[in-house]
């Protein structure tokens, strides 16, 4: 969990008070088709994935957790990023789910690699390029909060408060053409969590979300309509959901320690008066 602490000498004066029960970095690529509509590239969860934390078939964007126990090398949310999509796009093995640890859920296929159904070498020097494609320079846009109560996503469970830093990739045409390609070959079968869980990558627009009832899992709705409501993506704006999970802005404008594309640094975080906790 990440908590405030009391500030010394050494740090700023002012001190969040937000907890945090963990932290994410997530990807959402898009092709701007016009003005007013935008096509995203997400993933749709299989059913049967953590139903209880919230995904249920929903659209979730690309993108993993930092933990801090496993993941040192890590020193800002644009280093998560890049592994999470290494891991992602078979550059790197991907461990086991830290967010179902933190929920304290089960998920078949977990332990270990992937290792049935894998696609064949060619398919993941494609798979890769893809990969490679959205690790160059994604645009940090800003954090923020997602909040779900108690017993929401596990009875029994407190409420739990989601950091998230959101990252844009905006896709040219052939990049867009590659990719939507890519995905109706492989019937959205790109990642190892794909092959492991039945989910598959996506695309789809906002309005697509709405005119469907596709759910976004995890929050993810009210995570696009932030992103729309605060100019980080433009078109028609998703309908803003209603209900007990909210999202809120993380102010970290005291954070001095900063990556070069204005990306606060986990060191800089602390630095304000936070500690990463379990």
């Amino acid at each position: 969990m990440l908590v405030p602490q009391k500030p010394n000498s050494e740090r700023l004066t002012k001190v969040t008070t937000m907890r945090l029960n963990h932290h994410s970095s997530q990807i959402y690529p898009y092709y701007q088709h016009s003005l007013n509509e935008l096509i995203l590239i997400l993933e749709q969860k299989d059913a049967g994935f953590m139903p209880q934390a919230g995904f249920q078939s929903g659209e979730n964007a690309l993108g993993g957790n930092y933990d801090p126990s496993k993941n040192s090398e890590d020193l800002s949310p644009v280093d998560t990023l890049d592994r999470e999509l290494r891991e992602e796009f078979w550059m790197s093995e991907e461990p086991a789910d830290s967010l179902a640890e933190l929920l304290g859920a089960n998920i078949a296929g977990t332990e270990g690699s992937v290792k049935t159904n894998l696609p064949d070498k060619a398919t993941i020097h494609k798979i890769r390029a893809m990969g490679e494609l959205l690790r160059s320079g994604p645009e940090y846009v800003g954090s923020v909060k997602t909040n779900f109560p108690d017993d929401f996503l596990k009875k029994g469970r407190p409420a739990l408060n989601v950091g998230q830093s959101l990252f844009t990739k905006r896709l040219t045409h052939g990049e867009f053409i590659f990719i939507q390609e890519l995905i109706g070959d492989l019937n959205g079968k790109l990642t190892p969590d794909n092959y492991r869980f039945g989910s598959r990558v996506s695309i789809i627009s906002p309005q697509e979300i709405d005119g469907t009832n596709i759910r976004s899992a995890y929050g993810n709705h009210l995570v696009l309509y932030w992103l729309f409501n605060h100019g980080k993506l433009h078109g028609k704006k998703p309908t803003q959901p209603a209900g007990p999970i909210t999202v809120e802005t993380l102010d970290y404008s005291l954070i001095t320690d900063l990556t070069p594309s204005g990306c606060p640094t986990y060191a800089g975080i602390i630095n304000i008066g936070y500690s990463f906790e379990k």
